[in-house]
């Protein structure tokens, strides 16, 4: 059975677990708020608490948070260390090919060739996927994706982040490409990501 006990001015729970002598502190100087919480230290330190009662401790500790940055930036990382064990992902490599077959990729229907090509060399200035492929003859070289190039552990369309997106468009600028040719880039990449939301298991799309 759980004790409450003082230590100083701060109230500690105090119990017996697996032959061991266990104590918690509650955080609190008041007696009364430290036998509110006495029952889910208990929980705790025995594994029974649920796992929607920790999911609330954890978004409490979120909100708490002062900087809006801070929070806004550990929320998304939370969100992204979450959705890494999700059924439904899609592999860099295979998004082209899954876009590509997606009807829903063109409003007025297929896109035509020579914008095709357009929006494959946009996707492959992001994430080069042919870079694997067996060159043709005499073909130039592949380069690296930037994606690749500077996050070389993602794999998955799901662990794009919307601050890789903000670094990635600050690249397309800095570039010196015509405003015109930046926004065709990240309005590409923004509808191609809404395209692929459900196989790709997003719950967000970063652009």
């Amino acid at each position: 059975m759980a004790q409450i006990m003082k230590r100083g001015k701060t109230w500690y729970v105090r119990l017996q677990h697996k032959g061991k002598d266990v104590w918690r502190s509650t955080g609190e100087t008041n007696r009364s708020k430290a036998v509110a919480k006495a029952d889910e230290i208990v929980s705790e330190v025995k594994g029974t608490v649920s796992l929607s009662a920790m999911f609330d401790k954890v978004l409490d500790l979120l909100t708490s948070i002062a900087d809006d940055t801070e929070r806004d930036r550990t929320r998304r990382d939370f969100a992204r260390r979450l959705l890494q064990g999700t059924t439904s992902k899609l592999l860099l490599s295979d998004a082209w090919a899954t876009w590509l077959s997606n009807p829903r990729k063109g409003k007025r229907g297929d896109p035509k060739a020579s914008t095709l090509e357009g929006y494959k060399a946009v996707w492959k200035r992001f994430f080069n996927f042919e870079l694997d492929e067996k060159p043709k003859k005499h073909a130039k070289a592949e380069r690296k994706g930037w994606i690749q190039k500077h996050h070389a552990g993602v794999k998955y369309l799901h662990e794009v982040t919307e601050s890789m997106a903000e670094d990635y468009a600050s690249d397309l600028w800095g570039s010196k490409m015509s405003p015109a040719t930046y926004n065709a880039h990240v309005k590409f990449l923004r509808s191609m990501f809404k395209t692929l939301t459900i196989k790709g298991g997003l719950s967000v799309n970063p652009w």
